[in-house]
């Protein structure tokens, strides 16, 4: 089915576009569709991975035909650049409007939720649900917005903790609310110093730093700079939940100056014209 969708809607685009001389850009940031673009011998194609698609077998062919591969994470350099020589790595960028908050909805989550730390992003099965029972134990409030892709006995047990509030997945300019209105965001992943280094996306991490709050984390990140600057890990419950516990006294200090430089570094606009001159 999906190489017949593809075709048609290939017949559809070279029927419906016309180029003449202009140049287009074919920009994709999943392999799902769109596997053939449309005929055009000036056009050029940028496969912007910002997620691991090695089991998908479209993920190949286009990297194969793309003009351009932008890796968002350091771990898929060496895997791309199998298919294509022309790979480059450009972090996860921030808009303006990931900035944007409203001041009424945060004070009316503040009266909600009161203090809690906030977890964004889906549930699945490397999560770490004996780090997020001990934090529920010690009667931290904890907010988890995303996707549930697990449904075991042991998550469901942890949504019925009185101070456990799962809203699933919501609007993510809603999202920036909740964070605004928390003390600290959350990475939950199984406890591993060895092989998480680069391996995850630290866009949570950057949707926690834009609205200037302490991010702790159960395993490292590509963000080597912002380590304890904005960015505190811990690799066992104990040390875990002592730094929930600062973050809530406001004893974790934020490098502002570090964050506002990396942040100010990663901006769409930026990015954009650094992709586009490599192409």
């Amino acid at each position: 089915f999906t190489k017949i969708n593809d075709f048609l809607n290939y017949i559809k685009l070279n029927k419906n576009i016309t180029l003449n001389n202009s140049n287009l850009i074919w920009w994709q940031f999943d392999p799902f569709r769109f596997i053939n673009k449309p005929i055009n011998s000036l056009s050029k194609r940028i496969y912007h991975v910002v997620d691991s698609y090695n089991s998908f077998w479209q993920d190949k062919i286009i990297a194969q035909e793309s003009d351009l591969i932008v890796c968002t994470n350091t771990s898929y350099i060496s895997r791309y650049k199998e298919y294509n020589k022309k790979t480059i790595y450009i972090p996860h960028g921030i808009s303006s409007d990931e900035f944007l908050v409203n001041e009424k909805k945060i004070i009316a989550i503040k009266k909600k939720f009161g203090n809690y730390a906030i977890l964004v992003g889906n549930i699945g099965g490397d999560i770490n649900i004996n780090l997020i029972k001990n934090i529920l134990v010690t009667k931290i409030n904890l907010v988890v917005i995303g996707f549930e892709y697990i449904k075991n006995n042991e998550w469901e047990e942890l949504k019925t903790y009185p101070n456990l509030f799962y809203l699933g997945v919501i609007n993510a300019k809603e999202v920036n609310n909740y964070i605004a209105a928390s003390k600290v965001g959350l990475v939950t992943y199984c406890f591993d110093k060895e092989i998480t280094i680069n391996s995850r996306s630290p866009l949570k991490i950057i949707n926690y730093l834009v609205q200037n709050k302490p991010v702790i984390s159960s395993i490292q990140t590509p963000l080597n700079i912002l380590e304890n600057q904005a960015i505190f890990y811990a690799f066992n419950n104990e040390d875990y939940i002592n730094y929930i516990k600062d973050a809530f006294e406001e004893k974790l200090d934020i490098n502002q100056e570090i964050v506002t430089n990396y942040l100010t570094s990663i901006t769409y606009p930026k990015l954009i014209k650094n992709i586009l001159n490599k192409i």
